[in-house]
């Protein structure tokens, strides 16, 4: 009961998906952040992330049917969504610092969401991608994800 493994890698894509799934895990920073997701992915997070802002709840929900069927693809998008979430944080709150790949989404973020709204929204995105993985119940954690920003998004 008192033993705690360490283990330490620069990505964690050359882990066993069981132990990932066990583990709880920490970006450390330093040195160059090498993502977990491809293009794809951070396609996918953009997408979701302009419907939120500009459309309806429909619209949100029908864009996260995809999850349904791709654990994965959730669990990559939910931390692909982080760091720009985070960059319209950044401006929102005057710093300039961003990245130019994610400068517009996060000026309409910016422009559509209060400072509270987006600190809040980037505080449940990682509780929400902690709880992917450490193998919350899939269908569970997508219907909290669509209900937690739709909360957000509306003030309830």
């Amino acid at each position: 009961p008192h033993v705690c493994f360490i283990l330490t890698c620069r990505t964690k894509s050359p882990l066993l998906d069981t132990i990932i799934s066990r583990a709880t895990c920490y970006y450390l920073g330093g040195g160059e952040n090498t993502a977990d997701y491809d293009e794809t992915v951070y396609n996918q997070a953009v997408e979701l992330l302009n419907v939120y802002a500009v459309s309806d709840e429909y619209e949100f929900l029908k864009k996260t049917a995809v999850f349904v069927k791709n654990k994965n693809l959730f669990r990559q998008t939910l931390k692909a969504m982080l760091p720009i979430v985070r960059d319209a944080l950044i401006l929102k709150s005057g710093g300039k610092d961003i990245s130019d790949s994610n400068r517009q989404l996060a000026e309409k973020f910016c422009n559509t969401f209060t400072l509270k709204k987006i600190i809040n929204l980037s505080e449940q995105l990682q509780i929400l991608s902690d709880q992917a993985e450490n193998s919350a119940n899939h269908n569970l954690l997508i219907t909290r994800f669509c209900s937690v920003l739709y909360s957000i998004k509306t003030g309830n």
